[in-house]
């Protein structure tokens, strides 16, 4: 699908399931929420089949999402290339007032199917509760930028730019892993970058403006593990500050 604008849906705006699909110029605007639930309102969504177990892969290029509901952009149990791509204004769902992040990489509960992604000149903004969400899962991003955090309307809490975090499953915990190189992450309304029992690595990354650069939590007894590649910036308002991780008793916001 090319050159396209698909615009006021109902739970879902674009999607794959279980099959394969390039997306190159699209538009994906003002995706609402199921009308008789409150839920969904999803913009993009690649996600395997729970059926057969086939796994989505999915091209997103050169494309805008924006005033989605939940999520905007969706990996579960899936593969995905995301380049050029602006993600923006993500809403919490109505039924709750629940979630509204930006991006969401995540194992697939039904299957334990992980995730896999690759985000490159990405932008996430003006999301609620995180603006990239990786759980049980594995991504990298490449200059990408992830700006303006909110949190969680109703109790205030979370509002982190970046999650990497572990996840409870059947047999034990799911690993997760990110790893950011010439990123920007900004005005986060609570952790610019949080590890919870995951692996992140970062290098030529800036961390502006955000209360908590980096904060690193176990999850159960799962340790979080951070790399650090070099040359990375903390500061705000033009005073620079040490890079350094905190542990100080955050919790991860749920899976969607």
């Amino acid at each position: 699908m090319r050159s396209s604008l698909i615009a006021n849906n109902h739970a879902l705006g674009l999607g794959v399931v279980g099959a394969d699909a390039v997306f190159e110029a699209v538009a994906v605007h003002d995706t609402a929420c199921e009308a008789a639930s409150g839920m969904f309102g999803r913009g993009v969504v690649a996600e395997l089949n729970p059926e057969t177990g086939t796994r989505a892969s999915m091209v997103l290029a050169g494309s805008v999402v924006a005033d989605s509901h939940e999520v905007g952009v969706i990996v579960l149990g899936a593969e995905a290339t995301v380049t050029g791509t602006v993600v923006r204004d993500t809403h919490p769902r109505t039924l709750d007032g629940l979630f509204g992040r930006g991006v969401i990489i995540q194992l697939a509960a039904e299957t334990l199917t992980r995730a896999e992604a690759d985000l490159a000149q990405v932008h996430i903004e003006n999301s609620y509760e995180t603006g990239l969400y990786v759980a049980g899962a594995d991504a990298t991003a490449t200059d990408t930028t992830v700006s303006t955090t909110h949190p969680r309307a109703d109790t205030d809490w979370f509002g982190d730019g970046v999650i990497a975090s572990a996840l409870l499953i059947p047999d034990g915990i799911a690993a997760a892993s990110v790893s950011l190189d010439h990123c920007l992450v900004a005005d986060s309304a609570r952790a610019g970058l949080a590890s919870f029992g995951a692996g992140m690595t970062l290098a030529n990354t800036a961390l502006e403006c955000n209360p908590i650069a980096m904060a690193g939590e176990a999850f159960y007894d799962q340790p979080y593990d951070w790399s650090d590649g070099g040359s990375n910036r903390c500061a705000c308002a033009g005073a620079v500050s040490q890079c350094q991780v905190l542990s100080t008793g955050l919790v991860p916001p749920d899976p969607l």
